[in-house]
Formats: structure tokens, sequence, C-alpha cells
């Protein structure tokens, strides 16, 4: 990342983000509704949780196979296990369900072995909301960052830098303009790999002793490495499209 005369690596996404919002977060004042105003680090750390929220919504959506499924269960309410043992509060939500997702068809059950209502979708998500899934720790992280964000989240937001304003209805548009504002006073340059380097370049990321990131890599189960090296890399054909398919809905970094 170059910003006039000053230049500097970032190694991955999370700290790429936090130095754009640092930068971003030093000019721009955010107004909301109820007296709501955001600005420096109180700003950078409402944006983070917005950022952190859409990636943990990201991955809960596609375990439910619907990413407004999970945006609906961000917003539910529902966290104690004492609320899987009232129908009321599972039909409450279902209600919300349909009324924003008309093609989605769900009813509700109670799971007799552990004495606890559920929600369950027929075609073509097949999938329940229960206890099970509100224990996983992606369900709690959601609601957490949900509840943090709730109390600035105030609609529409007026965004001010230096004299430039701008209107947006949601917390997510908001992070978008404001990332976006701040790429304009860098230039970014990714490297996929070495070779993209020039000597220089790679002397100061990767040769020097200095200040090069080393990580061990250990091979801990040699069985279990050659098991699963041998699935994916044999020939095997339809042991590896069972292992694609069980695994899909997990995956994080895609590299196509």
């Amino acid at each position: 990342m170059k910003r006039g005369k000053s230049e500097k690596y970032i190694r991955d996404e999370r700290d790429f983000a936090r130095e754009l919002m640092k930068r971003a977060t030093e000019d721009h004042v955010v107004k909301g509704k109820e007296g709501v105003t955001l600005q420096g680090a109180g700003l950078t750390s409402f944006l983070l949780n917005v950022q952190e929220h859409e990636a943990v919504a990201a991955k809960l959506g596609r375990r439910l196979r619907d990413a407004g499924l999970a945006e609906l269960l961000s917003e539910s309410g529902l966290d104690k296990k004492a609320e899987f043992e009232e129908k009321k509060s599972l039909e409450k939500l279902l209600k919300e369900i349909e009324k924003v997702k008309l093609k989605l068809e769900g009813k509700i059950t109670f799971d007799e072995e552990h004495s606890l209502y559920e929600i369950q979708f027929g075609a073509p998500n097949y999938q329940k909301i229960n206890w099970a899934l509100a224990s996983t720790a992606e369900y709690k992280r959601l609601r957490a960052l949900a509840k943090q964000i709730e109390e600035f989240n105030k609609p529409p937001f007026l965004i001010t830098r230096n004299g430039d304003k701008a209107t947006k209805e949601k917390a997510q548009d908001v992070l978008s303009y404001v990332m976006e504002d701040a790429k304009k006073d860098f230039t970014i340059t990714r490297f996929k790999g070495l070779g993209e380097m020039n000597p220089s370049q790679l002397w100061e990321t990767t040769m020097n002793a200095e200040t090069r990131t080393l990580l061990r890599v250990k091979l801990e189960d040699a069985v279990a490495a050659e098991d699963i090296f041998t699935t994916l890399m044999g020939e095997n054909v339809e042991a590896r499209r069972k292992f694609i398919e069980d695994n899909a809905l997990e995956v994080v970094n895609l590299d196509i």
C-alpha cells in the first residue's frame, strides 16, 4: 500500500481492512438517528464489527444454504436453550421467515430426544433451525456482533468528509462507501506469488531475516495426512466427489 511517499506491506485481508479503516476514519464522520455520531476510533470499531458480521453471516448462510436466512437469524434474538423449549418462540421466527422469504416453507417439529422444538425446511434447503445450530460458534458470534452493532445502527446515515456528503440506508452501505473512499488515497498492489516481485520487494517481504515471517508446518498424523492426500489427489473419483459434497459448505478460502 502506497500513500504519498510512504509504503507499507500488508499480509492478509484483516490487516488490509484495518489499515484502510484507520485511514478512512481520520476524516469521515457518520451521523444517524437518535443522536448517533460516529468518528475516529468509534467509527473504526463499528465498521469492523459490520465487516465481521457480514463474513460470519455469509459462512452461516452457506451452512443454511440461504444467506437471507442467516440475516434473519442474526436479528431473531434467539440465544438461549430455553427459547427452543417454547414453541411460540419459533412460531414468531417462522412467521418472519415466511413473510420475507415466500418460497421457503418450514414447519415446527418437536425433537423428543432432546425435548426441544425446531424448524425444519424442505426443498431447496433441507435444513433445520434448532438449538444445535444456535449453539455453534458461528451463530453465537453472529448474535454477539449483532448486539454490538445494534446500539449504533440507526439509519439513515449521513456521511461527511471534507465538505462532501452522502446518505446511506444500511450499515453495510456505509462500510462499502467509506472503504472505497479510503482506497482513493492509496495505490494498492497485490502479489499472489514471489515471482511477481522485483528483487528489492522480495528482500523486504521474504528474504530479510530481520523482518520475515516463518510458519512451522508439522506432520502430526501421517496416516490421516496420507488418507486425505490420497482422497484428493488419487484416482478414486467417487471418494473425491463425496469429500467435496460433504465439505463444500464449510470452505472459506477457495482459489479457482
